[in-house]
């Protein structure tokens, strides 16, 4: 009896009203640890040591054969956000809501840039390597090594000449506009009046 009393006093939701999402409670301020493993599998995937996390998750993976084969994710592979959402049991709605955070995305973007620095030194051993390289002597090859060296260089290795730069202007006439030369305008050929005609023949 008494129990019943109290249910009868909680306020209860009407029935059928829609509960508001997390994704529209406001901006986000501060990274929770959820929000930075959203960023970490997007980023850098499932480490080997969490590879649990993936089971019974999968990826399209369709052949011309197969068109709805699938197949598991794999660890260390960067998942999509709607992946990594399903992974961490997260909304769908409220993980792409927080790539529209200006925190959310700073610290995203801060991630890919570690990678990006990261892979710097491998990239210019790539180009130092293939500056040297002559393959199979073709033209190619030599169009090869002088990218390369450009890509070191900078900007102009080899190519002082200034870049060229057209501005094309054009004028467009409506029907009925009327052009006023001024008064010193010279005379061109085609301007000649009927008496000079006249007096050349």
């Amino acid at each position: 009896m008494i129990a019943s009393e109290l249910a009868s006093k909680l306020p209860t939701r009407p029935k059928g009203a829609a509960v508001k999402p997390k994704a529209s409670m406001g901006p986000l301020t501060k990274l929770a640890p959820i929000h930075q493993l959203l960023i970490e599998y997007t980023v850098h995937g499932v480490p080997e040591n969490k590879k649990r996390l993936l089971d019974y998750h999968y990826r399209a993976a369709p052949t011309e054969q197969q068109p709805d084969r699938k197949r598991q994710l794999l660890p260390n592979e960067p998942l999509t956000c709607d992946e990594a959402a399903r992974v961490l049991g997260v909304r769908l709605r409220h993980a792409r809501h927080l790539f529209s955070q200006p925190v959310f995305i700073k610290a995203h973007n801060a991630a890919i840039e570690a990678i990006r620095n990261g892979a710097k030194v491998a990239a210019m051993n790539k180009v130092a390597a293939l500056v040297s390289e002559q393959g199979d002597g073709s033209a190619a090859w030599a169009k090869v090594n002088l990218n390369a060296a450009q890509l070191i260089l900078g900007d102009s290795a080899g190519n002082d000449a200034k870049p060229s730069v057209q501005v094309n202007v054009g004028l467009q006439l409506n029907p009925g506009i009327v052009i006023r030369l001024p008064a010193d305008a010279p005379t061109s050929p085609l301007e000649l009046t009927a008496t000079q005609v006249n007096a050349d023949d």
